[in-house]
């Protein structure tokens, strides 16, 4: 007899991602649908990361597991908007793939001195 239980073949192939959110979360009403709404992807595991201060660590411990991050960080790195592009910048330094643009698009689009200029 097996002393833990075997896991379905599906179970096994579930993608792992990466839900990177603001830190802390401000509207906990949305996290919760979000949450709901993906847990009907069956193929996939989510991990929610949103203590910006052990971010870093998290990324690293779990690195090897994750098939790619949805970044939802929009209110920037430890919730400071001129932080924003730390995140991606981050991701693509572990070399974890990840939802949205880039750090440099992300460090142009807010410099809002820059935008006006260029508007």
């Amino acid at each position: 007899m097996l002393s833990h239980p075997v896991q379905s073949e599906n179970a096994q192939k579930r993608k792992t991602v990466a839900v990177i959110l603001s830190d802390p979360e401000d509207n906990i009403e949305a996290l919760e649908k979000l949450k709901h709404t993906l847990e009907g992807l069956q193929d996939y595991r989510f991990v929610y990361l949103n203590d910006h201060s052990k971010l870093l660590a998290d990324l690293e411990a779990l690195k090897k597991d994750i098939t790619f991050a949805f970044n939802l960080a929009d209110g920037g790195w430890r919730n400071e908007y001129r932080d924003e592009p730390h995140i991606p910048a981050l991701l693509e330094t572990l070399g974890i793939p990840y939802t949205g643009s880039g750090p440099h698009c992300v460090a142009r689009c807010v410099d809002k001195s820059l935008v006006r200029g260029i508007a």
